[in-house]
């Protein structure tokens, strides 16, 4: 998606979330994302979005068989191609990786030079922990009982912890641990959780992200922790988190009545309704302010 003013332009790269879906929708104008694009782009932006292996358009294994090194590439074949383009500013690529999309883009950050990282709905919380604290915390928001919610959280820190740090799959936990059975369903069947190969959980939950965002902080790239009020997956002190590992190059901003999935709602309640809310375009406007060119020539912070 290219703006209408002249070149060269600022450019963003988009980070999409964990399920393997495809990031395009050509044929939704009500779709989210792209409603998102359409504002960045508005707004000045050139925006790249990246398919995932064998998703939609793109060639290659389907993502269900992929890890993170494969997740890696293609985003930072991405990046190259922002950095080739005569339209755009090569001082000025940045990156927005939401919820699961937030871990990864302090790890491209590491292999090429940007202009800053915006991440939304994020955690620097090994996998582990972080999949296990979201999943007790929906769990209640659902209106559960404590006894129950605490029940169903062991059995799946135990599958988590199967999976990524003993090198486990769900079949090979289903066999081993009949009592697991209960959590065996399409998002957890196989070698896959939630769509994806489970050598990615485990590549991602063997690395210190806080340890990776503080490198950030002392490379001195701008990075802005934006959050939703309403976010049920990631809470603010885990946005809080990584603006003090990352140091004085970080700031957390927090979205008013906004959710995980960037519309606005009325109560934390609603926001459960994935999809249900009002979009109100705080994202785009958090994005253009961080984004743009300050006095000293350097973006916000």
């Amino acid at each position: 998606n290219v703006p209408r003013e002249p070149a060269p332009h600022p450019a963003i790269l988009y980070l999409q979330g964990l399920r393997g879906r495809s990031c395009e929708h050509p044929l939704d104008p009500a779709a989210t994302l792209g409603r998102l694009v359409d504002g960045w782009t508005d707004a000045g932006l050139l925006v790249l979005r990246v398919e995932r292996s064998g998703v939609g358009d793109s060639e290659g294994p389907p993502c269900s068989v992929t890890g993170l090194d494969e997740e890696l590439d293609g985003y930072l074949a991405g990046i190259d191609h922002l950095l080739s383009r005569t339209d755009v500013d090569p001082r000025r690529v940045f990156l927005f990786g939401q919820s699961f999309g937030a871990m990864t883009a302090p790890l491209l950050a590491m292999e090429r030079p940007l202009a800053g990282l915006l991440v939304y709905g994020a955690s620097g919380a090994r996998w582990h922990d972080c999949v296990v604290d979201t999943t007790r915390r929906q769990r209640r928001l659902a209106g559960i009982a404590e006894a129950r919610v605490e029940a169903e959280v062991a059995l799946w820190a135990e599958l988590h912890g199967l999976v990524c740090r003993e090198g486990w799959t769900p079949a090979l936990a289903f066999e081993k641990r009949p009592h697991l059975r209960t959590l065996r369903s399409l998002d957890c069947v196989g070698e896959t959780l939630w769509g994806r190969h489970v050598s990615l959980y485990q590549q991602l939950d063997a690395i210190d992200l806080f340890s990776v965002w503080a490198a950030v902080g002392r490379a001195g790239t701008p990075v802005l922790v934006a959050r939703g009020e309403f976010d049920w997956i990631c809470t603010r002190d885990e946005g809080d988190a990584i603006v003090r590992a990352t140091g004085a190059s970080a700031r957390y901003e927090e979205l008013a009545r906004t959710g995980h999935d960037w519309l606005a709602y009325e109560s934390l309640e609603a926001s459960r309704v994935w999809g249900e809310g009002r979009w109100n375009g705080g994202v785009v406007r958090a994005t253009q302010t961080f984004t743009s060119p300050q006095p000293s020539g350097n973006t916000q912070p």
